[in-house]
């Protein structure tokens, strides 16, 4: 096999990589559809808008650090988690507005934070842990805490510093350019995935 053969066999399969996570990104934007229909105009845009932005990330970024043939459930349910945070988001902006949407934004955090635990208990069990998977996961995880952290100022729970809770990861990856040591990977550790769930 030459360079030129293996390397256009490796473009194939990443594009057909990318191509797998377009069925469970069309299918989970159909199935939270009528939630961001639901929304009414406005807000469907930005529900809809959001997850196309996920969507986008997700098709570009799964082929380089996915080395698995499909998606995987555990991928597809972080992709749920993700849409549903793309459905909280405009509600947490209408508390600006004077909305009030306490329950339907309580009970939807709450789902997501179970959802949260079955991901990396499918992918543990099917054996399709992957860096893309972790790093997916911790974003949806990292935006979850945004929106509640705005939700909480927003309504008036509590004062503009909790909005530091919630950047506290963009302030990492920031620091992270800034200095590249702080970009690095770190050790796997039992203690940190305590904490952080």
């Amino acid at each position: 096999m030459t360079m030129q053969s293996t390397a256009a066999s490796l473009a194939v399969h990443s594009e057909w990589r990318r191509n797998r996570a377009l069925g469970p990104i069309i299918g989970v934007g159909v199935l939270t559809a009528p939630g961001a229909i639901w929304l009414g105009a406005p807000q469907a845009a930005v529900a809809a808008a959001l997850y196309c932005a996920v969507a986008i990330i997700v098709a570009a970024r799964v082929q380089a650090f996915h080395p698995f043939a499909t998606f995987g459930a555990a991928n597809s349910v972080t992709l749920f988690r993700a849409a549903l945070l793309s459905l909280v988001a405009p509600l947490v902006l209408l508390e600006a507005s004077g909305e009030r949407h306490f329950t339907l934004i309580f009970g939807l955090a709450v789902f997501i934070l179970l959802l949260d635990a079955l991901d990396g208990w499918l992918a543990r069990r099917a054996g399709t842990a992957s860096r893309f998977g972790a790093r997916f996961d911790m974003e949806v995880d990292a935006g979850l805490i945004m929106l509640l952290a705005s939700f909480a100022w927003l309504d008036g729970k509590a004062g503009a510093w909790v909005l530091m809770v919630g950047l506290m990861r963009y302030g990492l990856v920031a620091a992270g350019w800034l200095f590249p040591k702080l970009a690095r990977a770190l050790p796997e550790s039992r203690r940190r995935k305590i904490i952080c769930v």
